[in-house]
């Protein structure tokens, strides 16, 4: 047996902490902004989400055109209460049946509003479940390499908390508001064209001025929207190291460190949203600016149409307010487009991690299993350096056996490899070179879930969840029975342990039946 192990204080836990730093670095640096194409975030829409989005998209055309139908009805209103000192008992029973018109129009906006929000809504709570659940999934099937040089704990929080909100808000309510406007405004127009054309033709011509406002405002925002929620996942990172290490921090007297490093994350962030609130305000100021210029104009233009007789003023009052609230919507619809957009962005890391490739998938899909496990396990020249610090060799063309049923006590130095031989028997990392063999078998070519399932690892210092002690045990084995349960804890030596607990299970046989009760660590 030949072994050469180098150790310069790279163990396990240095190399992860390094990674952390690579990641801090990263969300840090100046990035080209990446998106996904806007289709790709109904990827986890089902038959019954199709339904309910078309469903819903009925609903908001609907709810869009009755606006400008209510115009309509509004006008033959005006002109004919403009003739009631002349004709008063013909008037009465126009006003009755527009009464009525209205009180339809009213029913038909009730229940197409209801439809358009009930839809979208739910359709983007169930997709948005979906993608929460496929990420974590994903997440926990990444390979431990990805923890110590990219992912980080806060940029992990953040996508299944912060960045899936966004997307789901791109996805379900702003996709209604988003039909609702644009038909509302093709509506308008197409009435308005229909009734009195010179004036629709005027307010047509403003249109291109509102859209190049509402554009300019959505694409200078996205970009500093991006730019702040880096900053705010740098910050955050910053302050969950600062208390999961507390005791440090406090021994060394480097609170005002922590907080002046705290500080500076945030003007980072202070920056970005001051600049992305100036965008706002003059692209929503330009916008609205260049909507109250059009009503000046239009009023102008409507008094010299009814002036000339071209149309009466019921009728172009109303074509003049139609085609306004019109352009309007299409101002409305511009933040809209601005939620797109950094939903887009948002769903960029997540998909990014639900699509990537890891040992886990290429060897649910190509590993197999033994038949039976002997246990011998063989290191076989085997080279290997922690992704995080690539260039410090820890093991060099180490050949290990050890042999089935035997007890083997690795020795050495903090940093001398011996975490380092654990993780690759669990194929927490993948060596450079060489192989370890699982009674004579490439571990590479085996179901990563399976072989981790034929090991029982406890490490130096395990972790307890937030659950009942038979609950921690069941992570080893979901479908343990009871006696397996009362085995593991005294094989472990922790019976001594759980029998000291204040709320310790009532033992009066062999059995483990009320070891469910809630003992929180």
């Amino acid at each position: 047996m030949s072994s050469s192990v180098h150790g310069a204080g790279q163990n396990q836990n240095e190399a992860g902490g390094g990674g952390g730093d690579n990641g801090r670095k990263k969300a840090g640096a100046e990035e080209k902004v990446e998106k996904v194409p806007f289709m790709k975030l109904f990827s986890f829409a089902d038959r019954w989400d199709y339904v309910l989005m078309a469903v819903g998209s009925v609903g908001a055309c609907a709810h869009g055109a009755s606006v400008p139908v209510f115009f309509i009805f509004f006008g033959k209103l005006i002109n004919i209460i403009g003739i009631a000192s002349f004709f008063p008992a013909m008037v009465s029973g126009r006003v009755a049946k527009y009464s009525l018109d209205f009180v339809y129009l009213g029913v038909v906006i009730l229940f197409s509003s209801w439809t358009e929000v009930a839809c979208w809504m739910h359709t983007g709570e169930r997709q948005a479940a979906k993608m929460r659940l496929a990420y974590l999934r994903s997440m926990l099937d990444q390979d431990i390499a990805v923890f110590d040089t990219e992912a980080s704990t806060g940029e992990v929080i953040n996508a299944i908390t912060s960045d899936v909100l966004v997307v789901q808000d791109a996805i379900s309510e702003k996709v209604g508001n988003f039909m609702h406007y644009i038909s509302r405004f093709l509506a308008g127009f197409a009435i308005g064209f229909s009734r009195v054309w010179q004036i629709s033709l005027v307010t047509l011509a403003i249109v291109p001025l509102i859209a190049i406002a509402g554009g300019t405002y959505a694409y200078v925002t996205i970009g500093l929207m991006a730019r702040v929620r880096k900053s705010y996942v740098k910050a955050g990172e910053i302050a969950e190291e600062v208390i999961g290490n507390v005791r440090t921090v406090q021994a060394f007297v480097g609170e005002e460190k922590a907080v002046r490093t705290y500080r500076e994350a945030l003007l980072r962030t202070y920056k970005y949203g001051k600049r992305g609130g100036l965008a706002k305000g003059l692209g929503l100021g330009s916008m609205h600016s260049v909507l109250f210029l059009s009503w000046a104009l239009l009023v102008w233009f409507t008094g010299i149409v009814v002036h000339k007789r071209i149309s009466n003023g019921g009728e172009s009052f109303t074509t003049m307010l139609n085609v306004v609230i019109a352009g309007l919507s299409l101002g409305q619809a511009a933040p809209n487009i601005s939620t797109f957009l950094r939903a887009r962005t948002a769903a960029y890391p997540i998909f990014q991690m639900i699509e990537r490739s890891t040992v886990n998938k290429s060897s649910s899909r190509a590993g197999r299993t033994l038949q039976a496990v002997e246990g011998n396990i063989h290191f076989r020249d085997v080279r290997f350096a922690y992704p995080s610090r690539p260039d410090v060799v820890i093991l060099d063309r180490l050949s290990l056996d050890f042999p089935a049923g035997k007890i083997v006590a690795l020795v050495g130095g903090s940093g001398s490899g011996k975490s380092t031989v654990v993780s690759l028997i669990e194929r927490f990392y993948e060596p450079l070179s060489g192989a370890v063999l699982l009674d004579d078998h490439d571990i590479r070519d085996l179901d990563v879930k399976w072989l981790r399932g034929q090991i029982g690892l406890v490490n130096q210092e395990p972790a307890l969840f937030a659950t009942s002690i038979r609950e921690n045990i069941l992570y080893g084995k979901s479908d343990a029975t009871a006696d397996e349960i009362d085995h593991a804890a005294k094989l472990s030596e922790a019976i001594t342990f759980i029998n000291n607990l204040p709320e310790r299970p009532a033992r009066t046989s062999s059995s483990w039946p009320t070891l469910s009760a809630p003992t929180r660590r």
